[in-house]
């Protein structure tokens, strides 16, 4: 009797232990999913010292935890806040230890090798990046009968080489993937994704009929859908070409069209091309009303360009002495950009400020799935 009393002890006392382990790692999982969302939050506000404070937590307690998933993808979350901290050398390395692991679930391996794909992009290296590209329609092409989730991946994938051809020049073949992205647009958002990179493309090219063409389809499309971001990019590219072609009416419509219920999208783009289309009429007085609007909300490569408008508005108003001014800005910030090689770096950050920003609350929320299909695999193994 008295050693049925042990054994039972002994197993109450296991099963107590089994049972608090059981809720420690939960809970620390939990708080792990805190830092992954923190690190991305503060890392995409810029706030890089709190991101990269809670990404080292998160590396500790993914070391604690002991789960291969866990740790992969806490690699794959400090790896983005590195990058969108310039630092791509670390970012590549965990992205490569990511990569280099034999027992990697599809889907982060596919996310890795994407990022590491942009990143190179980032560092114009063209080859390299189409080559990760590459890497993953290879791996998804073995699977003679493609998932759903195969053609969203296939989908990412051809729009990246899409954008790294049409980065290059390669206007042909940007088309070409875009097309073949086109074949895997499975939702109205993707397509949408297309229309707005064709959109981009032509009117790089000059091509303006066509970015125009396009840009009102992804109007339709967006409206259709509630994609309420995405109508004041439309509008701003319309607003372009019409000033490029000439036809300010147009571009006055279409500028102001993007202004519609519009309080922090591409505001410095949309009131500038406005006032370009009234200098154009000749009606100087409203031109300069946008413009002051453009300065309220602009960054020092947009405010580069007001100014300069400024400047030539004013001389059409014999009021030079404002003319001076805007010319002085002008010239101020002219060196400060050139002086600093940042141009193009500061059009390719607000692009891509824009974009996570739109992606932010995603990314979010699919960290949150992934951590949660972790504590439930675990629930269900135990």
């Amino acid at each position: 009797m008295k050693k049925n009393r042990v054994v039972f002890l002994v197993l109450l006392t296991a099963l107590y232990s089994f049972i608090s382990y059981s809720q420690t790692s939960e809970t620390k999982i939990k708080e792990l999913k805190n830092y992954l969302q923190w690190t991305t939050s503060y890392a995409s506000q810029k706030k890089f010292d709190s991101a990269n404070k809670y990404a080292k937590r998160a590396l500790v307690l993914s070391e604690e935890i002991n789960d291969n998933h866990l740790k992969i993808l806490v690699n794959y979350s400090n790896a983005r806040a590195l990058y969108w901290q310039t630092n791509t050398i670390e970012a590549k390395e965990l992205l490569a230890q990511n990569i280099k692991n034999n027992n990697i679930e599809d889907s982060l391996l596919y996310k890795s090798i994407r990022l590491m794909g942009e990143i190179y992009y980032y560092e114009e290296n063209y080859p390299e990046a189409i080559k990760q590209y590459l890497s993953i329609e290879k791996k998804v092409r073995k699977s003679k009968v493609l998932s759903k989730y195969d053609s969203i991946v296939l989908f990412k994938t051809y729009i990246s080489i899409g954008l790294v051809q049409a980065k290059v020049k390669n206007i042909d073949q940007a088309l070409i993937y875009y097309d073949q992205a086109k074949l895997f647009a499975i939702t109205p958002e993707y397509r949408n994704t297309i229309v707005f990179n064709k959109s981009i493309l032509y009117e790089e090219e000059n091509l303006l009929r066509e970015s125009i063409k396009y840009s009102l389809e992804g109007v339709d499309i967006s409206i259709e859908n509630n994609f309420d971001v995405w109508l004041p990019s439309y509008y701003k590219f319309i607003s372009n070409c019409y000033l490029k072609l000439g036809v300010a009416d147009s571009a006055i419509y279409y500028g102001k069209k993007g202004l519609i219920d519009n309080k922090d999208c591409q505001l410095e783009f949309l009131y500038n091309n406005i006032g370009k289309g009234y200098a154009i009429k000749g009606n100087n007085k409203k031109a300069i009303n946008y413009f002051e609007r453009a300065l309220e909300f602009s960054s020092k490569l947009i405010a580069l360009e007001v100014h300069e408008s400024m400047r030539d508005t004013y001389i059409e108003l014999n009021d030079y002495e404002k003319a001076i001014y805007h010319n002085q800005k002008y010239l101020s910030l002219k060196k400060h950009v050139d002086s600093l090689g940042i141009r193009q770096q500061l059009a390719d950050i607000t692009e891509k400020y824009e974009s996570e920003k739109n992606k932010l609350e995603i990314e979010i929320l699919k960290s949150k799935n992934e951590l949660n299909d972790v504590v439930i695999k675990r629930k269900i193994t135990k």
